[in-house]
C-alpha cells in the first residue's frame, strides 16, 4: 500500500490536460512548485494516517492542511486524489499489481481530476506545467528556454542574459540598399525580408540570422538618418 500511495503522490505533477486554474491559488501553486519533494512526502504521511478512517477524503485534506501551507480548498484535491485511488486502483497496484497497471489505473481515473482540482496546467503548451514556469502564457518561456533575442528572460533563472539580450545595432545599419539613408526604400527592402530564418537574412539588422520584429524597432528608431 505504501508503493501505492508514493506512486500516487508523484503522479500529480508529472500528467497535465491544459485545464483551466482549479480550486489553488496562485500561492498555492508556487508553494507546489517550490516544495514539490515536501508535498509528496506529506501526502504519502497522510494516506497512510488515513487509510483506515471512516472519511478518508475528508482525513487526508485535514493532514495536508496540518502539515503543509497550502489552503483547505487546495488541500481537498489531495484528499481527493487519494479517496479516487482507493476507490479504483487498490488492486492494480502493488503488492496486489504493478507499478505500471498501477500508473495505467491513476491516469485513467484519477490524474485529470485531480489536475483540474488543484489547477495544474500548461496553458502555452510548451510542455512546463504552470507550477515550474514563471511565465506559462508564453510558450518560449520556460526553465532552461533558450534565448530569443527580444530582452526577456526566456529560461525563468531571473536574469536577461547572453542570447536573450536584444542585440543593439548602430543607425546605419538600416540603410539596406546603400545610399547613406534610411527611406522607405530601406523599410521594403526589410519588410520583403520579413520572416527570414535562414541565418543569411537581407534585413538582418541584429545579426541574430532572423529578419523580426527586433529588426524592425531598430530600423524605426533610426528612420530618416543620414548616413553620410
Amino acid at each position: 500500500m505504501k508503493n501505492l500511495l508514493i506512486l500516487a503522490s508523484l503522479c500529480f505533477g508529472i500528467f497535465t490536460a491544459g485545464f483551466s486554474q482549479g480550486n489553488c491559488t496562485d500561492e498555492d501553486l508556487d508553494y507546489l512548485g517550490n516544495n514539490l519533494d515536501a508535498v509528496i512526502q506529506t501526502a504519502q504521511d497522510c494516506g497512510l494516517d488515513c487509510l483506515f478512517d471512516s472519511d478518508l477524503n475528508g482525513c487526508v485534506t485535514s493532514c495536508i492542511i496540518e502539515n503543509s501551507e497550502l489552503t483547505p480548498s487546495c488541500s481537498a484535491c489531495f484528499g481527493e486524489q487519494v479517496s479516487c485511488l482507493v476507490d479504483n486502483c487498490l488492486t492494480q497496484c502493488p503488492p496486489f499489481g504493478t507499478e505500471a497497471s498501477c500508473q495505467v489505473c491513476l491516469v485513467e481515473f484519477c490524474i485529470d481530476d485531480f489536475n483540474v482540482c488543484a489547477g495544474i496546467v500548461d496553458n502555452d503548451l510548451d510542455g512546463v506545467e504552470n507550477i515550474f514556469d514563471c511565465d506559462d502564457t508564453n510558450s518560449s518561456i520556460y526553465p532552461d528556454a533558450p534565448g530569443t533575442f527580444e530582452g526577456i528572460d526566456n529560461n525563468c533563472d531571473g536574469n536577461i542574459t547572453g542570447d536573450e539580450l536584444i542585440i543593439e545595432a548602430g543607425p546605419c545599419e538600416g540603410d539596406l540598399d546603400g545610399d547613406l539613408t534610411i527611406s522607405v526604400f530601406d523599410l521594403g527592402i526589410l519588410l520583403g525580408d520579413f520572416g527570414c530564418s535562414n541565418g543569411n537574412c537581407l534585413a538582418d539588422i541584429t545579426g541574430d540570422g532572423f529578419t523580426n520584429i527586433n529588426d524592425i524597432s531598430i530600423f524605426l528608431a533610426a528612420f530618416g538618418a543620414d548616413c553620410e
